[in-house]
């Protein structure tokens, strides 16, 4: 992915690339999400990583989709499609996924939208309004 557009959406991963399976067509797309319109952006995670048991390289097995809330882009939600890389110890048999560095784990909103949700609550505005323009609850 161009370091241009990481910069334009705030994303500080280094291992986050457009998804080969999007590369020939707009890997970006305007969909209803939950009744709202949304951009879904579709990524690649995958790098190389050893087992923490055994110190071993581990090998590629297969791949998950998960979906992050991230900050709003031309007023509409940006939802990042993250195919995260699942790993296989050869070894111990230990299995891992990929860890996406802007998302806390088991979290679907980006460190981002809860940092812009800090701010706002410390204006005077009525939290419903707030929610609204971040696409939260």
């Amino acid at each position: 992915m161009d370091n241009n557009i990481k910069l334009l959406l705030g994303i500080t991963d280094p291992n986050l690339t457009i998804d080969p399976k999007y590369q020939y067509t707009s890997y970006i797309e305007e969909k209803i999400i939950k009744n709202s319109k949304a951009l879904l952006c579709h990524l690649y995670l995958s790098y190389p990583m050893y087992c923490p048991n055994c110190k071993t390289l581990m090998l590629h097995n297969g791949t998950k989709v998960v979906n992050n809330v991230h900050l709003s882009s031309a007023g509409k939600k940006l939802v990042l499609s993250i195919r995260k890389q699942k790993y296989l110890c050869p070894e111990c048999k230990k299995t891992a996924t990929a860890k996406f560095k802007d998302t806390n784990y088991h979290d679907h909103f980006s460190n981002a939208v809860k940092a812009k949700l800090v701010r706002d609550l410390s204006l005077s505005r009525p939290m419903c309004e707030i929610a609204a323009d971040s696409f939260t609850s």
